[in-house]
């Protein structure tokens, strides 16, 4: 571990930054680079965010990549879920950028992990030179696909009340009753500033 950026270094750093004079209502955001080079310590995870996140400023994890090797695609998908179920992530970058030789037949089947990459290979390969899903590619579209609401339908309590946990992002709500011939319809957001949102609904 270099100790020289463990989390209370950047707090540190942080703290430091806003008390220069003129600095007092600077804008902050924390940016961490994500090349995982070794098996990820998922458990280790979760406290590192929770200390920078208590600095009450939004995380991007960016140049998210995992080493090559049989264990990628879990890990990959290890660190990312570990990373956006935490409340202070605002979003996440990943490092798999495209070009026709980074992630060709030659590379994609390239198994000396232990070696330096192949020339012109990249590291981590979301598709292969046809623009057609690898397994990595597959399992960030899994997670995309599992990170977003659609299409929601349930009924209120006998007092009325229907709860949903939602992803932040904008939604339209449409409420019917089968004894009353209209239908009310709004429009809202959920972001990650206003806490439990609560609509009010009157037919």
């Amino acid at each position: 571990m270099d100790m020289k950026v463990i989390p209370s270094k950047y707090v540190e750093k942080i703290k430091e930054t806003k008390a220069f004079p003129g600095n007092e209502h600077m804008v902050l955001r924390i940016g961490l680079q994500g090349h995982i080079n070794l098996k990820p310590n998922v458990s280790y995870i979760r406290p590192v965010f929770d200390v920078l996140g208590a600095t009450k400023m939004p995380i991007w994890l960016t140049e998210l990549d995992t080493k090559r090797g049989l264990g990628q695609v879990a890990q990959l998908e290890d660190v990312m879920r570990a990373v956006f179920s935490h409340p202070a992530v605002e979003g996440i970058i990943l490092w798999g950028g495209w070009k026709p030789t980074a992630c060709n037949e030659r590379c994609l089947n390239d198994t000396n992990y232990d070696d330096v990459l192949p020339h012109g290979c990249t590291e981590m390969c979301l598709m292969d030179s046809n623009f057609k899903n690898g397994p990595l590619g597959d399992i960030v579209d899994k997670l995309l696909k599992e990170s977003k609401t659609t299409n929601v339908i349930g009924n209120t309590d006998e007092e009325g009340i229907f709860e949903q946990k939602v992803f932040h992002g904008e939604y339209s709500l449409t409420y019917s009753h089968p004894l009353i011939p209209r239908t009310i319809e709004r429009k809202f957001s959920v972001t990650n500033d206003k806490g439990t949102l609560h609509l009010y609904v009157t037919l």
